[in-house]
């Protein structure tokens, strides 16, 4: 996508159409979230992290949303994107992460949450529906 429209990003009269800088802004951001994403989750781990309920829940929780925006490049905009930032932080909760203990672990639950914003802010400038677990409630 970004180095689709980095060459429409300004207009016939030379000024930046906002939309599209914007929308690239957020395509590279969330590429750079995902980049260190992988580079966080490579290194050691406390045992159980990927299989623990709640990541599992925020995990697939981001998937679906990520899909709803993948979804809604080309075809109708009528999806909801749910927020998984609750659902992470309840995770990093729970699983009891210490600061420092576990660097990769703190990283890769920042890079998630951080993923997470950026999808949301592209998937509000397509005028989709969000919706989120501070807001609506979150059940055990």
């Amino acid at each position: 996508m970004v180095a689709t429209a980095k060459p429409v990003r300004r207009t016939v009269w030379g000024s930046a159409d906002e939309d599209t800088v914007r929308a690239l802004r957020l395509a590279s951001a969330s590429r750079n979230y995902s980049r260190n994403l992988v580079v966080d989750t490579e290194r050691a781990r406390p045992p159980g992290v990927s299989t623990h309920p709640d990541m599992a829940r925020a995990s697939a929780t981001l998937h679906q949303s990520i899909e709803v925006v993948a979804r809604a490049l080309t075809g109708p905009r009528d999806g909801t994107y749910t927020r998984s930032s609750a659902l992470f932080d309840r995770a990093e909760r729970r699983l009891d992460i210490r600061p420092h203990r576990f660097a990769s672990t703190e990283f890769a639950l920042r890079d998630f949450k951080l993923l997470d914003g950026t999808m949301a802010h592209l998937a509000e400038q397509m005028g989709l529906r969000i919706t989120d677990h501070d807001t609506v409630g979150m059940r055990s």
